[in-house]
């Protein structure tokens, strides 16, 4: 028997269900349709099916057909989601760590310069609301970095003043400091050396053998959490790799149940499956789209315990304020750890609105605060409570010239 159908004996979901775009992202986006499942007709376009809330896609020119700017666009514009991080590629896989030409601000060169793409970033973070920061593909895998050139990256990102030799120069203000500087590392396969954790503001922590190790992830998230304080941890769910060919539906499962767990307490501050490739009907047989019911095992383990949140921000005149840049965070309910779970901007009239984690254990809501800022204006903070499956109203911002 199919294991869909098995499912199906165990999963009550419920009929008014509403799928929120929240915090579950996608590494590697292909714009491609799904195979149906509950309540997805087939050929429904991913981001329809799957409300994905963060994205991680490549520095590179195109990626799946579209251009750099087309899925920046898409992501941020018509999507509307949280976060947005740029892929890094390291040396080995075709970045090169100072590549003084690579400074077009929508069209990344090929191959792309390391560095320029961490300054790409900062730049964007001004125009697109929802860019969260960069994260390198395979930091300490093969090597290609040292101390310098991460120095560089980071100062880079954080929106230090970059030339047009490629110099950083470090002794430049910081622009953008809110943007986090990421690193992939494979839990008992590859670690960091200790000279770069200055440097790094968080882990994507991926276990590579998923099939025989995925019972370690919560091992893994404390591990890292004890030994490196303050670190923030998005955690990775593979679905197919190089090496080990498709992850089986029970390791899958697994790392959905414990970390969504884990991102309720605030030990984690994302979950990114991996990767979108295999997500689409072109590249991904019937059968395995079955086996892994990826939409079935979501809609009772994630969908369900989202909410939706909206506000405005107006001037002291009462005129709606645009692009207003839109922190919102929330304390960890067991880590009490500061975590920003979405960034946003306002549009035109003023307003926005997020998809957030309302809880799914000890409480049915969870209580957000938002930050709001713009240049010549003072920034000003307000909090609501966000319930599962319902709209929450976050109280007006009024924000005053400086």
């Amino acid at each position: 028997m199919n294991i869909l159908l098995i499912l199906s004996f165990f999963i009550n979901v419920p009929d008014s269900l509403h799928r929120i775009v929240g915090p579950l992202g996608l590494w590697g986006v292909y714009n491609d349709s799904v195979f149906s499942a509950p309540g997805v007709p087939e050929k429904t376009p991913f981001q329809d099916a799957f409300k994905f809330g963060e994205y991680l896609f490549l520095n590179v020119p195109t990626e799946g057909k579209l251009s750099f700017k087309e899925w920046l666009d898409n992501a941020c514009e018509k999507w509307n989601v949280e976060k947005v991080v740029a892929i890094i590629r390291p040396p080995y896989m075709s970045g090169v760590l100072n590549l003084p030409l690579d400074t077009q601000l929508l069209t990344p060169n090929w191959p792309p310069g390391i560095t320029q793409g961490a300054a790409r970033m900062s730049r964007l973070s001004k125009i697109y609301g929802q860019i969260y920061g960069i994260d390198i593909d395979d930091f300490s895998d093969r090597g290609g970095f040292d101390t310098a050139s991460v120095r560089d990256i980071r100062d880079a990102l954080k929106g230090k003043y970059i030339d047009s030799a490629g110099v950083v120069h470090h002794d430049t203000p910081e622009t953008t400091p809110d943007l986090k500087f990421f690193t992939v590392l494979y839990p008992g396969r590859f670690g960091i050396a200790s000279e770069y954790v200055p440097y790094v503001d968080g882990f994507n922590l991926w276990i590579y053998n998923q099939n025989a190790y995925y019972e370690y992830i919560d091992k893994a998230i404390d591990k890292y959490r004890s030994k490196y304080p303050g670190k923030e941890i998005t955690c990775g769910i593979y679905l197919i790799n190089n090496d080990y060919g498709w992850q089986s539906p029970q390791s899958v499962r697994y790392m959905y149940t414990h970390l969504f767990d884990r991102y309720d307490d605030g030990d984690i501050n994302g979950i990114i499956l991996f990767a979108g490739y295999w997500i689409g009907m072109p590249h991904t047989p019937r059968e395995k789209w079955d086996n892994n019911h990826i939409i079935a095992l979501l809609d009772t383990i994630y969908y369900p315990y989202l909410g939706e949140g909206e506000g405005k921000v107006h001037n002291q005149s009462n005129q709606p304020l645009d692009s207003v840049f839109i922190s919102c965070f929330s304390i960890g309910r067991v880590s009490k750890d500061t975590l920003i779970r979405s960034k946003k901007r306002t549009n035109s009239e003023g307003a926005y609105k997020l998809g957030l984690w309302a809880g799914n254990r000890k409480t049915d809501s969870t209580l957000y605060y938002i930050v709001a800022r713009k240049e010549g204006y003072i920034p000003d903070t307000v909090s609501a409570w966000v319930p599962r499956q319902k709209l929450s109203t976050f109280p007006n911002i009024i924000l005053k010239s400086k």
